[in-house]
């Protein structure tokens, strides 16, 4: 350690002296520091001490807005990055613990122009749509001062200030008979200390008498577990012959507090159970236990919904509710979840930093650890394999939304492996139920998940989706959820993106990226022959997506309904309206539905934990 020292200091006192300009030395350290945890793993890294703080808590003194830059046209982004039907054309929406879309988001390989205005991805209940924001609205100025030019840093700080102040917009919205540029008008919004709630969504779902609860945890923040538990109290009361089932929905939460994820487990397994074990090279192992008796009975069937961006905390509270056979795990597709089973610590430094890094691994009740990466820092020197290495070259931006980090993305000196299936070990759950450890939480029952269709995926990423909704409130009435477009909607969409291609405002052939790349590697090579196949390719491929207006019509209207109900509705309201048509909610629904389905799951090693 001491050599490092010397050396680290023997280096900055060289530059300092001797550099050609002037240096700042706490930013070259801090910027040494932020490289030397990036050489680690993804998820150590230098950040600055109140952001951490907000992260942790969930509060911070704003308005309550998301807001992003919009799309236009370029090369865009592969369509893998488009995460989720209907919010359309911003790419992947930020949680709501953002207060502008991050960096390295799916709008990557798209630009603003200089003259265009920030778009408001999502309001608040609570704070900004009780004040009149909605999805869609651009903000033209704050406090006078317009947001043309300005980087959403810019205008995400002054949105936010101190609490109990207020803050002018000038904003213009698209409605009925407006311009292209839609109606402006101004509004005044209060400053508050903003409080995300982590249970987004509390309801009772059908008939009351059948009293099923569903309930949506978005994040483990300090407040998690006492805003279920009062949610399911809440419920409890509601149901005339109280709950008969609960659907607890952690799909696409990316985890929080290992405390957060112990008290939510502890409301739902059996008094005294080991709920999660963590260990490290420096950090002794630590167990933590349920020392309550859990608010719901044990004999109330309970479905936990999960996804692949169920992550970290996330993925604690799924593992103890399998391993104690106290519910039963519902994914879709693979029916695995992210597998973060890492955990951080967090260190105040001087200066207003904070340097968060890994200091354990952590274990379900049955002992399994569910990390499905190992990492190896560049002071390994270890040799990427040859399949990290192509994922290298093929994969989509590093740190998009739901994807933490690619592997082998070029930004980190760290390499990372996938655990392979014979490293895998088997564990045993409380009955006896088999278990794998090194690739997330599998789920008991898995729903099919169809991808998105090519021609759906290139219309979103490239803000056409977003842009027609734009357009169509400029000359329709929104009614309610399922009858929100016209009867030709299909079809003025569809003349609508003719008129975007010929404007060359949109490129179908975004969806395969690499067709660039090739046809510019073949002209500098000038074999002209071959790059004139990829424009036939290209024609052909176009051809193909168009045909997808008739074969992907119901998707289509799906995700123009989700958008174009969203300028309208809160996202509370409209996650109601979408588990309608959620095939892995209606799964969980069957399964509470029908008992003995239910028990079979949970009979131990003769039930197939595989069924669907």
């Amino acid at each position: 350690m001491r050599e490092a020292l010397l050396l680290y200091q023997d280096a900055l006192t060289d530059l300092e002296r001797y550099y050609v300009d002037d240096l700042d030395a706490k930013k070259l350290t801090s910027t040494a520091l932020q490289a030397m945890l990036g050489s680690l793993d993804p998820y150590s890294s230098m950040q600055k001490a109140e952001q951490l703080r907000e992260q942790v808590s969930g509060r911070y003194g704003g308005v309550g807005l998301v807001i992003a830059e919009p799309l236009r046209v370029s090369d865009g982004p592969s369509p893998a990055t488009v995460r989720s039907k209907g919010r359309g054309g911003l790419g992947a929406a930020p949680g709501a613990d953002e207060a502008a879309q991050p960096k390295g988001s799916p709008t990557a390989g798209t630009t603003r122009t200089e003259d265009s205005a920030v778009v408001v991805l999502n309001a608040f209940e609570g704070y900004a749509f009780d004040a009149g924001m909605r999805v869609g609205d651009r903000i033209v100025a704050v406090d006078g001062t317009p947001t043309a030019g300005l980087s959403l840093d810019d205008v995400r700080d002054m949105l936010r200030g101190a609490p109990d102040t207020k803050v002018a917009l000038r904003v213009a919205r698209d409605v009925l008979k407006s311009g292209p540029k839609g109606e402006e008008f101004d509004i005044t919004l209060d400053r508050r200390v903003v409080k995300m709630d982590d249970v987004r969504v509390a309801t009772l779902w059908g008939r009351k008498e059948e009293g099923i609860a569903y309930v949506q945890l978005t994040n483990f923040g300090e407040t998690a577990a006492r805003e279920v538990a009062q949610s399911l109290l809440r419920l409890e009361s509601a149901a005339p012959e109280g709950l008969k089932g609960i659907v607890l929905d952690l799909r696409g939460n990316p985890g929080g507090l290992l405390t957060s994820a112990v008290e939510v487990s502890s409301l739902f397994v059996p008094k005294d159970s080991t709920i999660v074990t963590a260990e490290g090279r420096a950090f002794n192992p630590v167990r933590y236990k349920s020392i309550s008796e859990p608010l719901r009975p044990i004999n109330l069937p309970l479905v936990v919904l999960v996804n692949s961006g169920t992550a970290s905390a996330a993925e604690i509270v799924s593992g103890a509710v399998q391993d104690l056979d106290a519910g039963v795990i519902v994914g879709i597709g693979d029916g695995r979840t992210f597998g973060k089973g890492l955990v951080q610590e967090v260190e105040e430094l001087e200066g207003g930093e904070s340097m968060k890094y890994t200091i354990a691994k952590y274990y379900t009740p049955s002992g399994r650890c569910i990390q499905s990466d190992n990492y190896k820092s560049a002071s390994a020197k270890v040799k990427p394999t040859p399949s990290e290495q192509a994922d290298k070259a093929l994969s989509p931006d590093a740190g998009t939304a739901g994807e933490p980090l690619s592997r082998g993305a070029p930004s980190r000196g760290f390499t990372s492996t996938k655990v392979a299936d014979d490293e895998k070990k088997t564990f045993q759950t409380r009955t006896g139920r088999s278990v794998r450890d090194g690739g997330g939480i599998e789920a008991d029952v898995k729903v099919a998940n169809p991808p998105l269709a090519p021609l759906t995926s290139a219309l979103i990423s490239q803000g056409a989706v977003f842009d027609f909704t734009s357009e169509w409130t400029r000359h329709h009435e929104f009614s309610s959820y399922g009858n929100s477009g016209t009867p030709n909607v299909l079809k003025e969409f569809e003349e609508f993106v003719k008129r975007r291609e010929k404007a060359g405002l949109l490129k179908l052939d975004a969806v395969v990226p690499q067709l660039s790349e090739i046809e510019a590697g073949l002209r500098d090579a000038k074999l002209t022959a071959s790059a004139a196949e990829v424009g036939n390719l290209r024609k052909a491929l176009r051809q193909e997506l168009w045909s997808g207006f008739k074969k992907e019509h119901d998707e289509l209207r799906f995700t123009l309904q989700e958008a174009i109900t969203s300028r309208y509705l809160p996202e509370g309201m409209l996650q109601r309206y979408r588990l309608n048509e959620d095939t892995q909610f209606q799964k969980a629904l069957d399964i509470l539905r029908t008992r003995g389905m239910y028990d079979s799951l949970l009979q131990g090693a003769a039930a197939d934990s595989s069924q669907s």
